[in-house]
């Protein structure tokens, strides 16, 4: 059986290694397989995850909100969030997506006692955030490129805007590897002690932006948990629809 993940620049994924010691674990999955499949676009996606024979795959940067136009289905919390980083493969090709990510992020914050966040970026990742973040009952503003997405700007965000929140998360790609020298426009030294920096990236472990809250202070996080925990919620859901 195989499985795979899909997305326009892959070379900084760990998912690969991570299923493929997964399946070493267990003497039944040994003929179990997890491929990547770098895409310059969504148009052939269909053609190409049926050609490779996958029963499901995972969705990740950028095409986690694109993906919905070319799904069958959607799990209730996956049509709420309005993004998608999980699709069965069901009968007859018909194609169901997913959301874990939120779950994820959300376990990771199990023992965070915060009331407020401020969120970089607005794409799939930022809304599965957001999602997780309200069933927390955690108030929170979204920093965006775009002004009609988001409740600030980057221009327009102030140290006023940093010093009122607990929890900054950082779900943009800036910073990622090989481009590790990225650092989002914030202003950095408004930061404290106090607060709680949360970067999705994994690879760097200490990105640039959790640098900064490292020399000011405060607790920091990578996404490494959020991956494994998503991943998990992954292979969950493929081994009772396969089972």
């Amino acid at each position: 059986m195989k499985f795979g993940l899909i997305g326009k620049v892959l070379g900084h994924s760990l998912s690969k290694a991570y299923f493929e010691r997964k399946f070493r674990q267990r003497e039944e999955w040994g003929s179990y397989r997890y491929e990547l499949l770098e895409l310059p676009n969504l148009d052939n996606v269909r053609q190409q995850v049926s050609q490779r024979g996958w029963r499901g795959f995972n969705v990740t940067i950028p095409y986690k909100e694109a993906i919905l136009d070319y799904l069958d289905a959607l799990d209730p919390h996956a049509r709420a969030i309005g993004a998608v980083n999980t699709v069965v493969v069901g009968k007859e090709g018909r194609w169901c997506g997913y959301n874990t990510d939120w779950v994820g992020f959300l376990h990771t914050l199990s023992d965070w006692q915060g009331r407020t966040a401020l969120i970089l970026g607005s794409g799939g990742a930022a809304k599965a955030v957001q999602y997780a973040l309200k069933h927390k009952g955690v108030s929170y503003k979204i920093v965006s490129r775009s002004p009609e997405k988001g409740d600030l700007t980057y221009a327009t965000l102030r140290a006023q805007h940093i010093q009122e929140v607990d929890l900054i998360v950082q779900c943009t790609p800036v910073g990622m590897y090989p481009h590790e020298e990225g650092l989002p426009a914030i202003p950095y030294e408004a930061l404290s002690h106090r607060q709680y920096l949360y970067d999705l990236i994994y690879r760097p472990a200490v990105t640039g932006f959790l640098r900064e809250g490292l020399r000011r202070g405060c607790a920091v996080r990578n996404g490494y948990g959020m991956l494994i925990l998503q991943a998990e919620a992954s292979w969950k859901i493929w081994q009772e629809k396969f089972a």
